[in-house]
């Protein structure tokens, strides 16, 4: 789906300034009405009903917020694994006193890279458990319970389930933005529609007509329009 937006600055405000011009819209729909046989009281309540759809759609600081604390929430998973691991270290090294080639079969050389990357973490933690369920009995032999060796695994759900979660907040937010472009474009269109009408039928009030042209673009926008955007007054085919 395009990226691209129809209509110059933010969603939120392009769905204010596009709230007032569907109010006006609907003050002066009979004079649409009477001016063409496009503008219908059907055609009016599909414009409000899309307009509704957009606005029932969460704004991204929404969505920002979600990821955010789903993000944290992976932060705080790893920092678990990270921390139960540490613990586990020294288990072990009591275990294998000085017997390196079975720390490292623990992951001891390999933490350094777990540490900093959660999706590392989680299969570190799946090779971790291989290893605990291989040396189950000497590990018990030196305080390990069934709590403890079912531990490892658990911290390997925990962090999977948030970093799921985060995903998924991802691609919510993405499918929202799209979502909400997509009916904010079409919104656009179909004012654009009325507004290029407007243009004829209140001919010579400008403080009206003003109030039936999209805002301008800002000042950093690429275009050379210079005044409100207006659509096209060109009428004559």
């Amino acid at each position: 789906m395009s990226n691209l937006r129809y209509f110059h600055g933010t969603d939120a405000n392009f769905i204010v300034t596009s709230g007032q011009g569907i109010q006006l819209i609907n003050e002066k729909h009979s004079e649409f009405e009477a001016f063409s046989m496009h503008f219908t009281p059907e055609t009016l309540q599909e414009l409000n009903d899309l307009y509704d759809q957009t606005t029932s759609i969460p704004s991204d600081n929404v969505f920002i917020d979600i990821q955010a604390k789903a993000t944290n929430d992976v932060k705080i998973e790893h920092d678990k694994s990270c921390k139960f691991f540490q613990h586990s270290k020294f288990d072990i090294e009591m275990a294998f006193p000085n017997d390196k080639l079975v720390w490292n079969q623990f992951g001891f050389n390999d933490y350094a890279k777990a540490r900093r990357s959660p999706r590392d973490m989680f299969m570190f933690l799946s090779d971790f458990d291989i290893m605990a369920v291989r040396y189950k009995d000497i590990l018990t032999a030196n305080g390990w319970t069934e709590e403890k060796f079912a531990s490892v695994l658990e911290h390997q759900t925990n962090l999977r389930d948030a970093m799921n979660s985060q995903n998924d907040s991802m691609i919510e937010r993405r499918r929202a933005t799209e979502t909400r472009m997509e009916k904010l474009n079409t919104v656009y269109e179909k004012m654009a529609l009325y507004f290029k009408a407007a243009q004829i039928i209140f001919d010579g009030d400008e403080d009206l007509l003003k109030r039936f042209r999209f805002p301008a673009p800002s000042p950093s926008s690429k275009s050379n329009d210079t005044e409100e955007e207006i659509i096209s007054e060109e009428t004559n085919n």
